[in-house]
């Protein structure tokens, strides 16, 4: 059927008026926009570039195109079957079928050329033109497969308004989903915002359709319309087409879905891989540079060591009060860095545990024998209620345990006051576990400075700048006492001191 005109002296005494099902109406807006939606999440996927291989340059786009056109299509049959003539309607399954063709094509070279976000303001306007054109030539090629027993003539000025409606709405929306990826550049957050542009292209195809209807006026005729070979009715063809449409947009929702998710393990397991790549170099270099720093720094504190025992030319007590501050720095560096070396490890699950059953009570009285020149040192009296028990026994890396301890009851002897305490008593916490904890007398810690205790690098007090450490002690010891199966933590009130304590397994 050729398109034809309205003329001045057309007879309209024959005019057929027909109604439109409101839910159905609603339908082919729902599908256009889904479809639109659909296209629109498979062009963001190329335009971020996830994908490797062929399908991130033919096989993406093509299903895309397929889909775009596939929606104008079946959005114009199930619209077709909203409208209800006082007579029957068939329609021409080759030019049906032939119909989708101009819908396909012109959405294959939108998706190909809207990929790229730096698109120029000439391609914008001629993707445009493409679209809304493809739009209104599926329309009226679709209206070319009727036969009813009406003539079918077009309003010239609605006519051309429905495809400059489809034009500038289409324009509009594909510099909507550019200006969409442009601002939400990973896939993550733009997908969440591509439903506006597809909302646009929706109301484009469904403004075009809806116009050329209007543009559209049946005029009984007398004649009988001769039917082709292959007619199908308009309940069976809108139907056909419409499920099926509804059925590939509802799978390919699913498959970005999922095609998004197996991408985002992709990421992960990179990102993964990246990271364990640097904790590998990072843990090299530690070990390298360790190896460089300890040999100078052995013979620092060996040299320092024999100045100070040197008996033939003995030091003055200056000489001797900066010798032991050399050596003092010596040892602390030497710590440090094995700290360092052994935080590395942890963090790359590298670190090895001998976990056996220990004496609570020995492991404690080293640590105090290791300890007690530091607390004589800063006047703080060392009590241990742990001897007043009889022995307890629990289930740790002893090295581990006395690293955690020693780091604990060294920080309640630096940070305590002058003529201050310090108590070390054992507590059942709960099942499984004897909770071990160490009691200082010093300024206590604020709420705020309490929650980020065992974060890397945080330093227990900014006030007390002469106290040595690098602000991983807390941070170490939380992990080591993670691996042991173990728990840390503190209590404390400003003005009252503090009680940092440790879950140790106990079978």
């Amino acid at each position: 059927m050729m398109l034809m005109f309205l003329e001045k002296n057309t007879d309209m005494t024959n005019i057929l008026v027909g109604h439109y099902d409101p839910t159905l109406v609603v339908l082919s807006i729902v599908i256009a926009t889904l479809a639109s939606y659909v296209a629109f999440s498979i062009s963001t996927k190329i335009t971020n570039r996830k994908h490797s291989g062929i399908s991130s340059y033919f096989g993406w786009p093509l299903i895309g195109a397929t889909v775009q056109g596939v929606g104008i299509w079946s959005m114009h049959f199930v619209a077709m079957l909203a409208f209800e003539l006082p007579t029957p309607v068939h329609y021409d399954f080759w030019i049906t079928l032939i119909s989708v063709v101009p819908a396909i094509m012109s959405s294959a070279v939108v998706i190909s050329t809207t990929a790229n976000t730096q698109i120029k303001l000439k391609t914008l306007i001629l993707s445009g033109i493409l679209m809304g054109g493809g739009i209104g030539v599926m329309h009226y090629t679709g209206m070319a497969a009727m036969h009813l027993s009406a003539k079918m003539l077009y309003h010239p000025l609605l006519f051309a308004l429905s495809i400059v409606i489809a034009v500038i709405l289409a324009t509009f929306s594909l510099k909507l989903k550019i200006w969409v990826e442009s601002s939400f550049l990973t896939e993550g957050k733009s997908k969440h915002f591509t439903f506006l542009p597809s909302i646009v292209m929706g109301s484009a195809i469904a403004a075009m359709h809806y116009t050329a209807m209007a543009a559209t006026f049946y005029i009984a005729s007398p004649e009988v319309v001769k039917m082709p070979p292959k007619a199908i009715s308009t309940n069976n063809l809108a139907w056909m087409i419409g499920g099926g449409a509804v059925i590939i947009i509802i799978i390919l929702l699913v498959a970005l879905e999922v095609s998004n998710r197996f991408e985002l393990l992709k990421l992960f397991r990179v990102a993964k891989e990246e990271a364990e790549r640097a904790n590998n170099a990072k843990s090299n270099f530690l070990s390298h540079i360790s190896h460089e720093f300890r040999t100078p720094l052995n013979a620092i504190i060996g040299f320092t060591d024999l100045l100070q025992e040197e008996a033939s030319s003995p030091l003055t007590t200056t000489q001797k009060s900066y010798i032991g501050e050399v050596s003092s720095a010596g040892k602390h560096l030497l710590n440090l860095i094995a700290d360092l070396i052994d935080l590395s490890s942890i963090e790359m699950g590298k670190l090895k545990l001998s976990s056996k059953t220990l004496s609570l009570n020995e492991v404690v009285d080293e640590c105090i024998a290791l300890l007690t020149p530091l607390a004589n040192e800063q006047n703080v009296v060392i009590k241990n209620e742990l001897g007043t028990k009889e022995y307890q026994f629990v289930y740790a890396d002893h090295t581990r345990l006395t690293q955690v301890l020693i780091n604990l009851m060294s920080n309640a002897i630096k940070y305590n006051k002058k003529n201050g305490s310090m108590v070390i008593y054992s507590s059942s916490s709960v099942q499984g576990y004897l909770r071990v904890a160490i009691k200082d007398s010093g300024l206590g810690i604020s709420k705020e400075q309490q929650s980020k205790l065992f974060k890397k690098h945080e330093r227990l007090d900014v006030d007390h700048e002469n106290v040595e450490g690098a602000g991983i002690g807390l941070f170490f010891s939380k992990q080591l006492m993670e691996l042991m199966k173990g728990r840390i933590g503190v209590e404390s009130t400003l003005g009252l001191g503090s009680t940092f304590w440790v879950d140790i397994p106990n079978r």
